[in-house]
């Protein structure tokens, strides 16, 4: 597959900037940011990987099992995530979490994100709310916390990325957040809380993450959301967008 057939960006969203990144895309494609092996064992197979993002924060490694473009067919959320997480994109400290008996429901399941019932007079147009560890599914809901002496950097999804679940060319738009519970004028998303409570209710598990949708996304499509929990490490799975009422 050469550079120029197909194009891929991500954004940054918040304080007024919005940065196609492509030549990013290509040095680390070029420097292995994918394994060779790995993506044309993938495009073999009809499936699109995307190309890895150079971050200090992203655990990003040719060992990382490479990310679909598209939902696949047989899209095991909790099977992904197991593996890619055992491979890097989770902490060694939480892996014996992920890998027993509970780790779907409590550890993996409590990581992946849906979209709550809400008034959607709450969203400002173009977000779209996010919540982690969904109840229908029997998942243990997502908690977070402020800085502490035991973790000094808190527990909160720092980042998320959504991105329209294509193989053709799509933008994907990162949404950052301050230090949960704040809203920092710097950050690109807000918290805010499901049923009107106070967001630190029930440790937290009651935050809402109001993020930013790419404009190449209408109703009824399906998104592909990779986020980065700042204790946990990486996510990622497919919801799909409410067809238009």
């Amino acid at each position: 597959m050469h550079d120029g057939k197909r194009r891929h960006f991500i954004k940054l969203a918040g304080a007024g900037v919005a940065a196609a990144v492509w030549p990013s895309f290509v040095a680390c494609r070029r420097s292995g940011g994918v394994s060779t092996g790995a993506e044309r064992e993938s495009l073999s197979s009809g499936a699109a990987i995307d190309l890895q993002v150079a971050s200090s924060d992203a655990l990003q490694s040719a060992k990382a099992l490479p990310i679909p473009w598209m939902e696949p067919a047989d899209w095991d959320a909790i099977a992904f995530n197991r593996t890619r997480g055992n491979r890097g994109a989770i902490p060694e400290s939480y892996r014996d979490s992920i890998n027993g008996p509970d780790g779907e429901v409590a550890h993996l399941g409590k990581h992946l994100p849906y979209i709550p019932e809400i008034d959607s007079a709450q969203i400002p147009s173009g977000m779209l709310p996010l919540m982690w560890g969904d109840p229908s599914k029997g998942h243990v809901k997502h908690p977070n916390a402020s800085p502490t002496d035991d973790n000094p950097e808190g527990h909160y999804y720092n980042w998320i990325r959504l991105r329209k679940a294509t193989a053709d060319e799509a933008i994907e738009l990162e949404t950052r957040f301050g230090t949960w519970p704040n809203n920092p004028a710097t950050s690109s998303g807000r918290y805010r809380a499901f049923g009107g409570v106070d967001r630190t209710t029930n440790s937290g598990k009651e935050t809402v993450y109001v993020v930013q949708i790419p404009p190449d996304i209408l109703p009824g499509d399906t998104i592909r959301v990779w986020g980065h929990c700042i204790t946990h490490g990486q996510y990622v799975d497919f919801i799909r967008q409410a067809e238009a009422g």
